[in-house]
């Protein structure tokens, strides 16, 4: 009787063991599987990055980062269509080596017609040239207050001309810039300017106060109700995402429709609020 328990036991043990070192085994796999799946891909990317690099920067100045940061943009712009049809959703999940031979392939000459992509889509390409360029980037989702809380997305960049971070938007090919200064804005200054103040420029250097006031025309109506909120995830890690706002333009207890519910911002995006949120208001002045 005891030695049937025994056995009995020891066979639970060894089960265990075995079911142990198997789930051992896939998640030290899949680990793998990942770390050369990103491997590959940052080869995949490093192999085309130059060539684009070169093709938009033809005949610039490689000291003047300013000038850099908002050709790219453009060039990233001028190659690619916003368009969520088909053809989107067939390489939206693809790698972002991918996405950016399709831009240069029409920048080329080599495809008829530029590739359909959205806000995301296009901030993940400029993003990954800027720090292919060594930059220093974070990514940037604003949302508005409305039904479904509709969001964009852009990237802010370090620029070491001015060591300020600006904000580069890829889907309207525009910097956000202090109406009275020219200076482009980072996302916390955006919070805090004055909401007429904040203006566009689709410059790649410097806009004179009249081309930003023509830029802005036609992006304000739907752009300004963007401006209340932003919210930045790190790309590495496992921290939680900060978000600031604004309540000014955008109260977080206020609730919107979602999906049939009424829900506030946070109800909807609870990993977008696990941290403290950080609250800012508008500054009088230039920026």
């Amino acid at each position: 009787m005891h030695i049937s328990k025994y056995f009995t036991k020891k066979r639970a043990l060894i089960a265990l063991a075995i079911i142990t070192g198997l789930v051992l085994i896939i998640v030290v796999t899949e680990e793998a599987l990942d770390i050369y799946a990103e491997k590959k891909e940052n080869k995949a990317f490093a192999a085309l990055a130059p060539d684009f690099i070169s093709l938009c920067l033809e005949d610039t100045n490689r000291s003047d980062h300013s000038f850099i940061l908002g050709r790219l943009r453009q060039c990233v712009y001028d190659n690619s269509i916003h368009n969520v049809d088909e053809e989107f959703y067939a390489h939206w999940r693809a790698p972002t080596s991918d996405k950016l031979r399709r831009i240069m392939n029409f920048a080329k000459g080599d495809a008829m017609e530029p590739p359909h992509m959205e806000c995301s889509t296009r901030t993940e390409v400029l993003e990954e040239l800027y720090l292919f360029m060594g930059y220093d980037t974070k990514k940037y989702i604003v949302a508005k207050p409305a039904n479904e809380f509709p969001d964009h997305v852009l990237v802010e960049v370090l620029n070491p001309d001015t060591t300020k971070k600006e904000l580069h938007d890829p889907t309207f090919n525009v910097s956000y810039n202090h109406l009275g200064t020219g200076k482009r804005l980072s996302a916390i200054d955006v919070l805090q300017t004055p909401i007429f103040e904040i203006v566009a420029c689709s410059n790649s250097g410097e806009c004179s106060r009249q081309q930003m006031m023509n830029d802005i025309e036609p992006l304000f109506m739907k752009m300004q109700h963007y401006y209340g909120l932003f919210y930045h995830k790190p790309d590495t890690g496992n921290k939680d995402g900060i978000l600031s706002i604004n309540k000014s333009r955008f109260d977080p207890e206020q609730k919107f429709e979602v999906d049939g519910e009424m829900m506030t911002y946070c109800e909807k995006k609870a990993k977008n609020c696990q941290n403290p949120i950080e609250f800012y208001t508008e500054k009088t002045g230039e920026s």
